[in-house]
């Protein structure tokens, strides 16, 4: 009588499971016998709630609630540019006050660089508050202001190869400079306890690092070596450790390598930049060669990808005398997007990856910073497309 009992009560719980779809699970209930729970709880993706009742040995559960998480997407548009070193030819222009006026310089790539969610840059020329240029580079901080308040970018990369040009003092006039005005700066810190940067967008959280691998041959003091970022591996993964465990959801990376005026990475860029992939880091900006290199994809070995761009060249320099190369440069336009479950990030890839390249125009035509297709020298745009794009990935356009 008793198996009979309990065939009939399981019958009876899977005509429920099967004609009751669309009701509420929180008002279904299992009916047991005796260690028959386990049985029916195998057979449903519904956990076992609590105990309501039991009677004959006939023992009445509810069904917890199978509640289908809240999938959404969140995507975040960045836009990371290149080196910004100045000579003196771009100090000329000044307003009717008598200031540094850098309007004419960057207008016809200004509304570009505000369209960006967050825009970045690297300010070579160390903006300490003097002028001083080759071979010995130093920046007024107007630079710093007119970065910050009038082209919208957000976070300035630091670490390069002219950082100590003007000793500690330019060092700390620098970054004091970025905490007065509230500019967010990688690549050194003036405290030994201070962390690489996080920034929260509306709860994602996104980890900054950057790195030089040269200082052309200058060496801070030994009480002041903490505050730079030469890279090493171990200096690398030790911040990327911190980053995870801050809870980031992506990782960037500005580092200062490889060897200028040449159009493509060397075999220790290479190196450096699968080290960073494979620590976590989601997308790689190069800069120094003061020309462009490739922009490609590493391939991880859990199947991610990194994005990586070898080098952007310089968005605004007058080297053009020099190198006449160096006047073409680009930014790299990518979109980080944020696969979300119940509000918690579960996947990070990269999107609408676009090279957007640029010319410098000459002394003689203003030094002014142009999307490669409205420039002069537009006619060539196939060229330089051609020669970074390394990843059917990435697109090239104006």
């Amino acid at each position: 009588m008793g198996m009979i009992l309990f065939v009939i009560v399981i019958i009876i719980f899977l005509l429920n499971l099967w004609s009751d779809k669309q009701q509420d699970p929180k008002q279904m209930e299992v009916y047991c016998m005796t260690n028959a729970c386990e049985v029916v709880y195998e057979h449903s993706d519904l956990p076992i709630d609590k105990l309501i009742s039991s009677e004959n040995s006939v023992y009445i559960y509810s069904l917890g609630a199978k509640v289908d998480p809240v999938l959404s997407t969140t995507e975040i548009k960045f836009g990371a540019i290149g080196d910004v070193i100045l000579y003196d030819p771009q100090y000329y222009p000044l307003d009717s006050n008598g200031m540094y006026d850098f309007d004419l310089m960057f207008e016809p790539v200004r509304e570009r660089i505000k369209q960006y969610d967050v825009a970045m840059f690297v300010q070579e020329s160390i903006a300490a508050g003097c002028i001083e240029t080759y071979p010995t580079f130093c920046s007024p901080f107007e630079v710093s202001d007119y970065m910050q308040d009038e082209m919208g970018m957000d976070i300035v990369s630091v670490a390069n190869n002219h950082i100590l040009d003007q000793g500690m003092d330019g060092v700390f006039n620098a970054l004091n400079y970025y905490e007065e005005i509230d500019f967010d700066y990688i690549g050194a810190k003036l405290e030994a306890e201070q962390k690489p940067l996080i920034v929260d967008y509306d709860g994602i959280k996104i980890g900054y690092l950057s790195y030089a691998t040269t200082y052309n041959g200058f060496s801070p003091p030994e009480e002041y070596a903490f505050m730079f970022k030469e890279y090493s591996e171990e200096l690398l993964l030790s911040e990327i450790e911190y980053l995870k465990t801050s809870d980031v959801d992506a990782i960037i990376s500005y580092i200062h390598w490889g060897d200028e005026y040449t159009y493509s990475s060397n075999e220790t860029q290479k190196l450096i930049a699968k080290q960073m992939a494979s620590g976590g880091v989601n997308v790689i900006v190069g800069s120094h060669p003061h020309v462009l290199q490739e922009v490609s994809e590493i391939t991880n070995d859990d199947g991610s990808t990194t994005l990586v761009a070898y080098s952007l060249g310089n968005f605004t320099a007058a080297q053009q005398t020099y190198v006449a190369e160096t006047a073409y440069a680009g930014f790299l336009e990518f979109s980080l997007v944020f696969n979300m479950s119940d509000g918690a990030v579960v996947d990070v890839t990269y999107d609408q990856v676009n090279f957007f390249p640029t010319y410098n125009s000459s002394y003689h035509e203003g030094l002014i910073t142009y999307p490669l297709a409205e420039s002069s020298q537009a006619s060539k745009l196939d060229y330089w497309c051609d020669l970074v794009i390394d990843s059917e990935n990435v697109t090239c356009s104006n």
